[in-house]
């Protein structure tokens, strides 16, 4: 049965622990703008060259880091380096925000590797971390932390995955939302979601060719906070 610890860890010791845990070399940073609801909405139904071209389109800058970086700087810094990588329209400035790619290079290792990661929408309530726990145990997730992201949660598993498996992890979470997704009830807001994944999610990470999840404010969000440590 997995289980549910408060912590209060940065995010800064969490990128320290997971690179310490399966040795990574580099993290990525992205400095995006982040999509609303409504743009993507059913993103499961875009043309999947169209839903390509737009999710990449909100990547602004990338910034390559060793986990030393965070010894001695934090994600203020991460943003700082981000914006000074672009300039750009002063609009994606104010909306855009700092976030984490799945992305990862290992010490001694030319492949390229994924953290993994889920995106929530189900209300921030007492008993909707509950329901996150098991649809946790559900997807065999693992070990990782859960985050308040603003308006939902966010899951920051703490082993990292090859290519292939990061592919597979991606399409349990689509096989997850599909019954949501297909439901027009669900999709006009007669019935309220079975799952507590949001269900555009994983069909724009998909596109992307890796996830990310927000790590710092954006315009309309607070800024992200871990509250928990699952066990499996």
């Amino acid at each position: 049965m997995y289980s549910l610890k408060e912590s209060k860890i940065s995010f800064e010791d969490m990128f320290l622990e997971i690179a310490d845990r399966n040795k990574i070399k580099t993290y990525n940073f992205v400095f995006y703008v982040p999509s609303d609801s409504e743009e993507y909405s059913m993103a499961k139904f875009v043309k999947p060259s169209i839903l390509r071209e737009e999710v990449k389109s909100t990547i602004k800058a990338k910034l390559s880091v060793q986990p030393d970086y965070f010894n001695n700087k934090s994600l203020n810094d991460i943003k700082t380096d981000l914006v000074d990588l672009f300039e750009d329209d002063i609009i994606d400035l104010f909306l855009g925000s700092v976030g984490i790619s799945s992305v990862v290079k290992l010490q001694g290792d030319r492949r390229k590797y994924h953290m993994k990661h889920i995106d929530f929408m189900c209300p921030v309530a007492e008993e909707n971390v509950e329901k996150i726990r098991r649809e946790l145990e559900d997807l065999e997730s693992g070990d990782g932390l859960l985050v308040i992201s603003g308006n939902s949660y966010h899951f920051h598993g703490l082993d990292v995955m090859s290519c292939s498996e990061w592919c597979a992890w991606m399409d349990k979470l689509k096989k997850q939302t599909e019954r949501d997704v297909n439901d027009m009830d669900v999709i006009f807001g007669k019935r309220e979601p079975s799952t507590t994944l949001d269900l555009d999610w994983p069909y724009i990470q998909w596109a992307r060719n890796f996830s990310v999840l927000r790590v710092m404010p954006s315009a309309s969000k607070k800024r992200p906070r871990i509250i928990f440590e699952v066990k499996e």
